[in-house]
């Protein structure tokens, strides 16, 4: 599945191979943030994950996995 192609989906930030940890006992290799325009995207690409068995794959093939959907938080910077 290319997220690319869902409309309101965009990379935020991506990487692998941690530099340094500084704290916690889960070690995470790869790290992937999308921003999601709304909860329906985010419904239609959990949907499409699913419906492509994405999902099976991702679960066992690795570990720490979270998806999990926040409200956007604006920052004002004051300093």
């Amino acid at each position: 599945m290319n997220i690319a192609v869902i409309s309101g989906v965009r990379v935020v930030s991506a990487g692998t191979g941690p530099l340094r940890e500084t704290r916690g006992v889960t070690i995470r290799r790869q790290l992937i943030v999308v921003g999601l325009r709304s909860l329906e995207v985010f419904e239609r690409l959990f949907d499409e994950a699913e419906n492509q068995n994405i999902h099976d794959v991702r679960e066992n093939s690795t570990t720490g996995c979270i998806w999990t959907l926040y409200e956007a938080w604006v920052v004002k910077r004051s300093w």
